[in-house]
């Protein structure tokens, strides 16, 4: 009933008036229960259905203050439900449930993802623009202006001291990350054996997509079916109910394809324009393109593609640097994949900035337009889920081999190893990333001082 209501744009029971399906027998029971019957009739009765869908003003509000808090990546997805669902009734539980379930089944940075699916769901594409907006303004902002000191001053040697200590704890970061995503996908001997040749491919400086794509080639083969559980089809009957749980097979396909004809329509007169403008802005704009498509399992799986493509492909700057921009976007709110700005910069300064931001966000946008159309057409295929699990494995060897460059490029000294230890456990004993990394910076700059 509730989904129902959402998509019919529900409104609240006018005053005066009882919810629907009461029985209106119970207000002639006697005197005393009939009085207190209307007097229940006439009240506004509690309501868990969801409320008016909001303006744009609110929606981007709303959304800005939760971009201005999204610190720890999804564990931001509770702050988002009780935001959507229990303060503002927006949604119902289960039409939010369902958008995780969506963004998470297509690559992007998930919390993003989810922002623009509510806002898709509320106010169809404006909507969507106008929440995603909202969430990543906060993240763009502070990005921006640390790039532009950090690109001005870098070469200090306070800066640098403190960004020994920084890329020190990114270290621990990335095998905190590594880890969490071994134990979560490398399930089985197949898992590994392929996260192991990936891993080892990357370390060739091969371009992570080739690995990846031979990855996903190899999952056909060597899965099996009890390996890759797939949802058991809906029958006819529960796919013509709203509230069965299943979805319709053709729901929305029309719409969403003429969403994502326009969207590929306006991204690729963008590219053109680039192209012909400005070449670099152009290059700039398609390898953070291509960082996003992989961002299976979260922003975290597309570092080393970003890495591949900002230094070893295109040379806009060193190991080190790119490093400090990760540590960048980990102290700052909203996705790390934000840390595109901080390289856009680098290129072009703010308007590098801006076409990075845009850029490295533009699929995942992509993919929602169409994504509940797209999840109920591949949801039940064994091919499409064994080749999930191949990227998911794939993307743990490519954090691997990220984390051997990290090492790398790191001074062979005992304080970075020591932070990077002590940033491990911290990590591990959950303390918040962003305080780990600035204690890492105020130990090295202290240590340089004494």
């Amino acid at each position: 009933m509730a989904d129902t209501a959402q998509h019919a744009g529900h409104h609240a029971p006018p005053e005066g008036q009882g919810p629907c399906g009461r029985d209106t027998n119970e207000i002639a029971k006697g005197d005393a229960t009939g009085t207190a019957a209307v007097a229940n009739a006439a009240s506004p009765q509690p309501d868990d259905a969801p409320h008016r869908p909001p303006g744009h003003a609110a929606l981007f509000l709303s959304f800005l203050r939760v971009g201005l808090t999204a610190f720890g990546g999804p564990a931001m997805l509770p702050h988002v439900r009780r935001m959507v669902v229990e303060r503002r009734r927006w949604l119902d539980e289960k039409s939010f449930k369902a958008t995780v379930a969506i963004c998470q089944a297509v690559p992007g940075a998930t919390v993003m993802q989810v922002s623009a699916h509510c806002g898709l769901k509320l106010r169809g594409v404006p909507g969507m623009l106008t929440a995603f907006a909202g969430f990543v303004l906060p993240a763009f902002a502070m990005i921006t202006t640390l790039a532009a000191l950090y690109w001005q001053n870098h070469e200090l040697p306070a800066f640098q001291h403190a960004f020994t200590g920084i890329k020190a704890v990114t270290l621990a970061i990335m095998v905190h990350g590594g880890m969490d995503f071994a134990v979560r996908y490398l399930r089985s001997w197949a898992d590994r054996v392929i996260a192991l040749a990936v891993c080892g491919l990357a370390l060739l400086e091969l371009h992570p997509l080739l690995p990846l794509g031979l990855a996903v080639a190899a999952g056909f083969l060597v899965y099996r079916e009890e390996d890759v559980p797939v949802p058991q089809p809906c029958t006819k009957t529960a796919q013509t109910m709203p509230d069965a749980g299943c979805p319709r097979e053709n729901r929305n396909f029309r719409k969403g394809a003429i969403r994502l004809t326009a969207g590929l329509a306006l991204t690729l007169t963008f590219l053109v324009v680039l192209a012909l403008a400005a070449p670099r802005l152009y290059e700039l704009a398609v390898s953070m393109m291509r960082t996003d498509l992989v961002a299976f399992g979260g922003a975290l799986a597309s570092l080393p593609v970003m890495r591949h493509e900002v230094v070893e492909l295109r040379g806009w700057m060193p190991d080190s640097a790119f490093l400090d921009g990760i540590a960048i976007g980990q102290v700052t709110p909203g996705p790390i994949i934000m840390a595109s700005a901080f390289i856009g910069w680098r290129v072009d300064q703010l308007l590098g900035a801006v076409i990075a931001a845009v850029s490295i966000f533009t699929p995942s946008l992509l993919f929602l337009l169409t994504a509940d159309t797209l999840v109920s057409l591949v949801e039940r295929s064994r091919l499409y889920h064994r080749g999930v699990r191949a990227s998911l494995a794939a993307l743990s060897g490519l954090l691997f081999s990220l984390v051997v460059a990290v090492v790398r490029s790191l001074p062979p000294e005992p304080l970075p190893a020591l932070l990077a230890i002590g940033g491990f456990v911290a990590l591990w004993r959950k303390v918040d990333p962003g305080i780990v990394v600035i204690g890492a910076a105020a130990i090295s700059v202290l240590s340089a001082l004494l």
